[in-house]
């Protein structure tokens, strides 16, 4: 799963790795895995179900990323952070068809995020 930190702060552990994360930032978690974490006041997220298949096909292994906060620094970043967070806003009107490609599209990013942060 794909967590994107929308608002204020949270911090978390897995895997022996921990960190904070705040608005932007995004972090791979494997639920599959213990993760233990803490909301700060005003915490918000979006968490993003990703197929851990359709990830791995397009960039491989990515047990190297899990539990590693990915800041909106870099470019690649910040384009997957926006664009997170703009669909809740529009995914519930989509039709089938249109929704089919922004999944895709969604993936795409995010594995350009993850491609970059390993």
């Amino acid at each position: 799963m794909i967590r994107l930190q929308t608002a204020g702060t949270f911090l978390f552990e897995q895997d022996g790795r921990e960190g904070v994360l705040e608005a932007g930032d995004m972090l791979v978690f494997d639920t599959r895995r213990p993760f233990r974490g803490r909301y700060l006041s005003g915490a918000k997220e979006l968490i993003v179900k990703v197929p851990r298949h359709e990830v791995e096909a397009r960039i491989g292994d990515v047990r190297q990323a899990v539990a590693r906060s990915i800041k909106p620094l870099e470019a690649e970043h910040q384009l997957t952070s926006s664009y997170l967070t703009m669909l809740p806003v529009h995914a519930d009107r989509l039709d089938v068809a249109t929704a089919q490609l922004v999944k895709n599209h969604t993936l795409d990013l995010l594995v350009v995020s993850l491609a970059k942060a390993m």
